[in-house]
């Protein structure tokens, strides 16, 4: 089937293989996402096998699935099959690679200013540790060129910088980095290179090995609408040697022992496996659609979004109006009008049934508009009036 792009009405019909609410206009993806009703029927088919029969399941069936499981994503993400690992989350991910880069006194972590909270969490925490420190690499208020991005990071580093970590896509400001010019101008000053890509699998078509970046972590549940809890870490072959699991168990199901670094994270204790194991269901789910329907559409609709709440607002995005730019989210300047961020937040989903994240930079307001396959311009025509009532 061939899916037309601007024509809502084929695409109304689609918002049943999720399990969303009635009237809830949901605009916000990006943060969680939403694993798809047929996402949840493997999940629940492989907690019923788990619960019925654990120690077939466990000790007999699950490594072989759990393989080709991660075969699967790793074919996905462009990846040779040895080259990555199931984890939790980007989270997981990201503290793996702090334990394993090996910093030391006196290094430098060079991070851009637009990186996710919990990920500078990270890194401050473990430079405290021993003795290294992050390093911003401050990005323009408004950009024009990826040339800013790149000269911004380049500027940053010095003799002393260890590790690069910077966003494929960028979280609250829902920016596309230019990750393949960064890794390489990076790489040629000799330092490794570490992308948070959670935004990134399905928004982006991945070649992780011709990407060429030391490490790379990311999940599924976002744009992939797989079960939450699915993530993964890509290590280059080059450090996989070096790669510390934060949960060490015994690797592999007994009478077998870990022989690879990918087999430390393959048992990391009894746990819910399911949402890996119903990755492929997801996997399946977006192919019917195809993968460039799934871009095309969930970027016009985040264009639509910028348009409008521009032409309400009168403030446009400070980013070109390009693909390139951005993908499935916008991020758009509102007029802060003295209530907490949390309390305007709360307010359209109590009052208008709307759920987008709203938050502060000093004494700017931004509200994000994730855009999926469930929504149409209704939900953001929806949007725009509420901002009006409440703003104008």
């Amino acid at each position: 089937m061939t899916w037309p792009l601007e024509d809502d009405a084929a695409w109304r019909p689609v918002r049943q293989h999720w399990s969303l609410p009635e009237g809830l206009t949901y605009l916000n993806h990006g943060s969680f996402g939403l694993p798809t009703r047929a996402v949840i029927q493997v999940q629940g088919q492989y907690l019923d096998r788990a619960a019925a029969e654990p120690m077939d399941f466990f000790v007999r069936e699950l490594e072989p699935e759990l393989i080709a499981a991660r075969d699967r994503l790793a074919d996905f993400v462009g990846a040779d099959r040895g080259n990555l690992v199931f984890v939790e989350n980007a989270t997981y991910g990201m503290n793996v690679v702090a334990e394993s880069v090996g910093l030391a006194a006196g290094d430098e972590v060079v991070m851009t200013t637009h990186e996710y909270g919990a990920v500078f969490r990270i890194w401050h925490r473990k430079c405290e540790e021993v003795g290294a420190r992050v390093v911003e690499a401050k990005l323009p208020p408004r950009l024009e060129s990826s040339d800013e991005i790149v000269d911004a990071v380049l500027a940053a580093l010095t003799p002393k910088t260890k590790l690069v970590v910077f966003s494929h896509i960028t979280s609250a400001t829902a920016m596309k980095l230019p990750a393949e010019r960064i890794t390489r101008a990076v790489q040629d000053r000799g330092v490794a290179v570490c992308i948070d890509g959670p935004h990134a699998p399905g928004i982006l078509p991945l070649e992780l090995d011709a990407l060429g970046c030391e490490y790379y972590t990311a999940v599924c549940h976002k744009w992939l609408s797989a079960a939450h809890g699915t993530g993964f870490l890509y290590v280059h072959p080059q450090v996989q040697a070096t790669v510390r699991p934060s949960l060490l168990s015994w690797g592999r199901v007994q009478p077998a022992v870990p022989e690879t670094w990918q087999d430390e994270f393959t048992w990391t204790g009894t746990r819910d496996m399911a949402t890996y194991l119903s990755l492929p269901a997801a996997l399946d789910f977006l192919a019917e659609f195809g993968w460039e329907t799934l871009r095309r559409r969930t970027h016009y609709l985040a264009r639509y979004a910028r348009e409008s709440i521009a032409n309400l607002t009168g403030h446009d995005a400070l980013i070109p109006d390009e693909e390139d730019w951005y993908g499935a989210m916008i991020t758009m300047p509102l007029r802060n009008d003295g209530r907490p961020w949390v309390e305007f937040r709360d307010t359209l989903r109590s009052r208008f049934q709307i759920e987008a994240l709203v938050y502060d930079v000093n004494e700017q307001r931004f509200i994000r508009t994730s855009c999926y396959l469930y929504n149409t311009k209704d939900d953001v025509d929806h949007l725009v009036e509420a901002l009006r009532v409440l703003l104008y």
